[in-house]
């Protein structure tokens, strides 16, 4: 065990909170993922506290759609967009986002906006909805 976290000092590939709690960053660099932390850093208080519609933690949510996005290649802007999208329903609160993340964040995190990245995120999700039904497609092949 001593080799193993010799080494992630030695090469500086440090298992990061972040990285932990969205898998499909392994092979994103270093700067992409400090981007993903800072906005996960900032939006975990709020989606903490709140519920969507349908019953799931907010933040567990936003972990999630990272993770699926991250698991698509989408670039980090589109990453860190997706876990902000839930605040971004309000002028001051995407006023923020613009002031810690900058305009094009923004512009994915506004998801009333039209903006020119919101039909990536369009594309992501129903690729990852294509993905969901390939696997249960699998699986249901593995039981016959």
């Amino acid at each position: 065990m001593a080799g193993a976290h010799h080494l992630k000092l030695v090469t500086g590939v440090e298992s990061t909170p972040v990285r932990r709690r969205i898998p499909a960053l392994e092979d994103y660099s270093p700067d992409d993922v400090a981007l993903i932390d800072r906005a996960l850093d900032w939006a975990s208080p709020v989606l903490a506290t709140k519920t969507l519609k349908g019953g799931e933690p907010a933040l567990a949510h936003a972990l999630g759609i990272a993770d699926i996005l991250a698991a698509l290649k989408l670039d980090a802007d589109c990453i860190a967009a997706g876990m902000l999208v839930q605040l971004g329903d309000t002028p001051d609160m995407l006023n923020s986002i613009r002031q810690r993340f900058g305009g094009a964040i923004e512009a994915l995190a506004d998801d009333e906006g039209g903006s020119f990245a919101l039909p990536r995120l369009q594309r992501a999700r129903q690729a990852a909805r294509r993905g969901a039904e390939l696997a249960r497609s699998a699986l249901l092949d593995q039981e016959r």
